[in-house]
């Protein structure tokens, strides 16, 4: 008799959760559910079996979740959005399915945008990082919080009054050097040796909320220098499953 996994999405709404539900719905041997808060999203539409539970944020949230989860028989939650990886990951040892999350470690390290750059600076090309305002000779540039997404709260920087403001005030805020070129999503897969079986480059060309609506294939040059560092990032950091780097032209190409 075929083993059949019952995969629990965190959050199921995100645009992350529904490429999951694209790529997992038709599997015979999968039965798909989705959890989320109580804010409206498109969970209640695609998926048979939708949860709601207590904000990550809220006390309770993790009681209600290994409620669901005995309730439901469930083998594998499956995160789609950064804090819940966060939330997972903080709580691993008491939820009570096996959550697809690579190490702590790797998480670590790469919900940092800094210790991502300094894992790297001396394997592959990273952004200029400014620690101080006197180490800034020329405008504009561009600050990000170390730890979020989506491009959520960076900023271009080009008159110097807004740079003291920043420096001033770092609030967790990284300053790099702007790079105004192109910019490229890496799309890639690893398996559970830690081979790399999948690595194809895009272009960004439409972007709303740090996300590319629409998208190229590149050159097979491109694609070529592209997989020698999705190599690189794998030599350092053992990646299982699928993931992705950007990488962005600077004002000399």
């Amino acid at each position: 008799m075929r083993k059949i996994y019952n995969i629990l999405v965190f959050p199921g709404g995100t645009e992350v959760g529904m490429e999951i539900y694209r790529s997992l719905v038709n599997c015979k041997e999968v039965k798909l559910s989705s959890v989320a808060s109580k804010v409206v999203n498109h969970s209640d539409y695609i998926y048979k079996n939708h949860f709601t539970i207590k904000d990550i944020n809220t006390s309770g949230w993790l009681e209600e979740l290994n409620k669901i989860i005995i309730n439901e028989k469930i083998d594998f939650i499956y995160p789609a959005h950064a804090f819940v990886i966060d939330a997972l990951s903080k709580n691993r040892s008491v939820i009570k399915a096996e959550i697809l999350l690579n190490e702590d470690s790797v998480l670590d390290i790469t919900r940092s945008k800094r210790k991502t750059y300094n894992l790297f600076k001396d394997a592959i090309p990273v952004p200029v990082e400014y620690r101080d305002i006197s180490e800034v000779n020329e405008l504009p540039v561009f600050a990000k919080p170390d730890n979020c997404y989506g491009s959520q709260g960076a900023i271009k920087i080009d008159n110097k009054e807004l740079l003291k403001n920043v420096f001033d005030n770092k609030n967790g805020f990284i300053v790099n050097e702007y790079l105004d070129g192109e910019e490229y999503t890496i799309d890639c897969f690893s398996n559970s040796n830690h081979e790399l079986v999948f690595c194809e480059g895009r272009t960004r060309q439409r972007i709303r909320m740090g996300t590319s609506m629409h998208s190229e294939h590149v050159a097979k040059e491109m694609d070529k220098y592209f997989l020698d560092i999705a190599k690189t990032i794998m030599s350092r950091l053992k990646i299982i499953g699928p993931w992705f780097f950007q990488m962005k032209a600077d004002k000399n190409g």
